[in-house]
C-alpha cells in the first residue's frame, strides 16, 4: 500500500491518517516506551493475511484522539534496527515480506515517527505468522482490530498453499453414477454439442464425458475412482449433494423498493434439483432480465447478449467457480432495486487490486470452470473482472465493489444498478458550474461525475470506465484543472483529481430550493463542513427517508439530539454504517466512534449482529424508544 503517494507529503499523510483514527488498513502504535514488539509482529501478521494496511509508531492516542508522540531521531534508527531485526528473524516471523521502499522515516513539526506499509501476503505466501506455531500465531484484520485465527482458518490457509490448487478434483468416496441428474447431464450435454458439434467429445458416453470432464475420476496411486466434488455439485441430484456437504444451500432473494420482506425468493428446498448446472439455467436469466437491453443491431439481427449481460455472467459464473464449498455457509444472491449481490464462502485468493487491474486468474474449481468453459460462458484467461468492469462502465453504472469478511469467511461482489450520470449529479454539476457543464463531453462528463460520487477520482481508476490511453485521460484530467473544474492534489501518479467547489462562477449560479416533493439535492452550501466540503451523492434517496420536519431543519454542524432525530428516521429498516454516513453527509469514522455506540447505549437503535461487536458489515435499526423521540 502506497497510499501517501496521494499526498502533497508525509506530513500531510499522517495529518490525514490522525483525523481518520484507527481503521481496517491503520494502526498507530506509541513508542514512548520502547519499542512495540509485540503489536508491531501482531498487526504485521493481521496486515498480511487480510489486505495489508499501515503500522505508524510514534503516534499516542488519548481521549479518543491522536497525537504526534515526541520521538526523537535518535529513538527512530533505534527502532528501524530493531525491526528489520526482528522481520528477518525467522524465530519471531515466518517471512519477510516487506522492502526497504515500505519502511519510511518521517518528521512531523519536530516529533520523528516510522511509516511501515504492509502489503497482503499472496496465497502461497500465507499464513504470516509470529513465532514457530502456524496455530498459535497467525492473526487477520478485523475492523481496527488484530485477532488471532482459529485452527480452521490457518488450516485453510495453509491448504491454498499448493501451486496445484483444485479444491474439486477430490473423488467423494461412496457415490456413484447413480448420483448424477440425468436431466441435467442430458442438458449440459445438448449445449456442449451445440457449441462444438465436431469435438471428439461429442459422441462419448455419458460416463466417458465425465471423465473428460474431471467430474469422474480414477486416483491413479490409490486405485479409487468415483464421482469427483466437481461432478457433483455440477450434475448431481441435491439429495446426493447434501449427503456430501450438509450446509449446501443456494438462497437467492428479491425485494421490491422499500420493502423489507423479500418478494421473491428461490432456494434449495428439496422441489427441484438445485446443482450448479440447474443454478445456472435457472437465476442467471432472471438476473439478466433486469438489465438494460439498448437496441442494437449486427446486420439486421437485434444484439440482446451486452458487455453489461456478459459481465453479469462472468459474475455469476465467478460466483459458482470460485466458494469453498467445503465451508459450512452458503451461496447467497440478492436483488435489491439499486444492486445485484452475490455472496459466497471463502476468501480472495488475489488482492483487491489484482481484481480491479484484471488479468490474474486463481481457481479454487478449475474443473466446475472447465464445465462452464466447454459450454460457452466462462474464461480461463483472467480476463473476468475486466469483463465485469468494461460491462458496467459501458452501462455507465457506478464500479463494482468487491469486499472479504470474516467469521465466517467470505466474498461479497455488489453490482451496482444506478447510473453514474443520474439526473441529480447532472443537477449538481449544473449547480456547480453552470452553462459550462452542458459543454462537457461524454467523457468528461463520466470523469465529473465520478469526482462527485466518489469525491475524488484518479487516472489508474478511470483507466476502467473510459477507453482512452492513460496519457489521453492525463489530456482530459490536465484540460478539466486548466478549465477551473478539477482540482490536482498529489505527485506522479498518486496524483488524485477532485471537485472545484470554489469555481469561479459557483456564486453566480442561480441555486434551485427543491419543494417538499422534489428530492433534495445536497449542495456545498448545506453541507456545513462534515463531509470534508465535497458533496454526498444522496439526492435520490434522503428526502423519502426522512421526514420532512426533520429535513427542513439546517444542514449546519448538529448537536446529538438533532442528529439522533435524523438516524431514527433514516434507520426505520436495517442500514449499515456506511449508508447512514452516505445518508446524512457525516464520515463514516465520525459515526462509529463518536455516534452509533452511544444510541445503542441510549436505547435509541439496536445492531443485527449482536455477537460480534466489531462486524464491519453490522447494520442498525430504531428501536421503538428511538422512534419516540421528538
Amino acid at each position: 500500500m502506497k497510499d501517501f503517494e496521494k499526498y502533497n507529503s508525509l506530513h500531510d499523510y499522517l495529518d490525514a491518517l490522525m483525523a481518520d483514527k484507527e481503521t481496517e488498513h491503520v494502526e498507530f502504535k506509541h513508542g514512548k516506551g520502547g519499542f512495540p514488539i509485540k503489536g508491531v509482529k501482531e498487526t504485521y501478521s493481521s496486515f498480511a493475511n487480510t489486505e495489508g494496511g499501515v503500522i505508524v509508531i510514534g503516534v499516542k492516542e488519548k481521549d479518543g484522539n491522536f497525537y504526534p508522540e515526541g520521538l526523537s531521531a535518535d529513538n527512530i534508527r533505534d527502532y528501524e534496527k530493531i525491526f528489520w531485526d526482528m522481520i528477518n528473524d525467522p524465530k519471531q516471523v515466518s517471512r519477510n515480506i516487506l522492502t526497504n521502499n515500505d519502511v519510511i522515516k518521517g518528521e512531523y513539526n519536530g516529533n520523528h515517527f516510522i511509516l511501515i506499509s504492509v502489503p497482503r501476503a499472496s496465497r502461497e505466501e500465507r499464513p504470516i505468522y509470529i513465532g514457530v506455531d502456524a496455530l498459535r500465531g497467525t492473526y487477520r484484520r478485523n475492523d481496527s482490530g488484530d485477532y488471532l485465527c482459529r485452527d480452521w482458518e490457518v488450516s485453510l490457509m495453509l491448504s491454498e498453499k499448493r501451486p496445484d490448487l483444485a479444491m474439486d478434483y477430490e473423488i467423494q468416496e461412496g457415490f456413484t453414477f447413480d448420483d448424477i441428474d440425468p436431466e441435467s447431464l442430458r442438458a449440459y450435454r445438448q449445449l456442449f454439442v451445440n457449441l462444438k458439434p465436431s469435438h471428439p467429445w461429442a459422441s462419448d458416453d455419458d460416463l466417458g464425458l465425465l471423465r473428460h470432464l474431471k467430474a469422474y475420476r480414477k486416483d491413479r496411486k490409490s486405485g479409487k475412482e468415483g464421482l469427483t466434488l466437481a461432478g457433483l455439485l455440477m450434475f448431481g441430484k441435491y439429495d446426493s449433494i447434501i449427503e456430501a456437504l450438509p450446509h449446501y444451500m443456494i438462497d437467492y432473494r428479491e425485494y421490491r423498493p422499500g420493502q423489507e420482506r423479500w418478494s421473491d425468493r428461490i432456494y434449495s428446498d428439496g422441489s427441484w434439483e438445485a446443482n450448479l448446472f440447474q443454478i445456472y439455467r435457472r437465476l442467471l436469466p432472471k438476473l439478466q432480465s433486469f438489465l438494460p437491453t439498448p437496441f442494437k443491431l449486427d446486420g439486421n439481427i437485434r444484439q440482446d447478449d451486452t458487455k453489461i449481460h456478459k459481465g453479469l455472467r462472468e459474475a455469476f459464473i465467478n460466483f459458482c467457480v470460485h466458494p469453498l464449498y467445503q465451508s459450512d455457509t452458503k451461496l447467497i444472491i440478492i436483488k435489491r432495486p439499486t444492486e445485484i449481490i452475490f455472496s459466497n464462502p471463502g476468501t480472495m485468493l488475489v488482492s483487491k487490486e489484482q481484481f480491479y487491474s484484471g488479468g490474474y486468474s486463481v481457481c479454487r474449481n478449475p474443473a466446475i470452470q472447465t464445465m462452464f468453459t466447454l459450454i460457452g460462458v466462462a474464461e480461463k484467461a483472467g480476463s473476468g473482472s475486466d469483463t465485469i468492469i468494461q460491462g458496467w462502465k459501458e452501462a455507465n453504472f457506478r464500479l463494482p465493489i468487491i469486499t472479504e469478511m470474516g467469521e465466517p469467511n467470505r466474498v461479497e461482489l455488489v453490482l451496482p444498478l444506478e447510473s453514474i450520470l443520474s439526473k441529480e449529479i447532472e443537477q449538481k454539476l449544473y449547480q456547480l458550474f453552470g452553462e459550462k457543464s452542458k459543454r462537457l463531453s461524454h467523457d468528461e462528463l463520466l470523469t465529473m461525475a465520478m469526482a462527485i460520487s466518489m469525491r475524488s477520482v484518479s487516472n489508474s481508476l478511470l483507466q476502467h470506465y473510459l477507453d482512452l490511453h492513460r496519457a489521453d485521460i492525463t489530456t482530459l484530467l490536465r484540460g478539466l484543472c486548466r478549465d477551473g473544474l478539477l482540482i490536482a492534489s498529489g505527485f506522479g501518479r498518486g496524483t488524485i483529481y477532485s471537485l472545484n467547489t470554489k469555481f469561479d462562477g459557483f456564486e453566480g449560479i442561480q441555486k434551485e430550493v427543491p419543494s417538499k416533493n422534489d428530492k433534495q439535492v445536497v449542495t456545498d452550501s448545506n453541507l456545513g463542513g462534515l463531509a470534508d466540503g465535497v458533496t454526498c451523492n444522496v439526492a435520490s434517496n434522503v428526502a423519502s427517508n426522512v421526514a420532512s420536519n426533520v429535513a427542513s431543519k439546517s444542514r449546519n454542524r448538529r448537536n446529538y439530539k438533532e442528529l439522533c432525530l435524523l438516524i431514527v428516521e433514516f434507520c426505520k429498516t436495517w442500514k449499515t454504517r456506511q449508508e447512514i454516513a452516505i445518508a446524512l453527509c457525516y464520515k463514516s469514522d465520525y459515526l462509529r466512534n463518536n455516534v452509533l455506540p452511544r444510541m445503542v447505549a441510549d436505547g435509541y437503535l439496536e445492531k443485527l449482529d449482536k455477537k460480534v461487536a466489531t462486524n464491519p458489515e453490522q447494520k442498525y435499526r430504531a428501536t421503538d424508544i428511538g422512534k419516540k423521540l421528538k
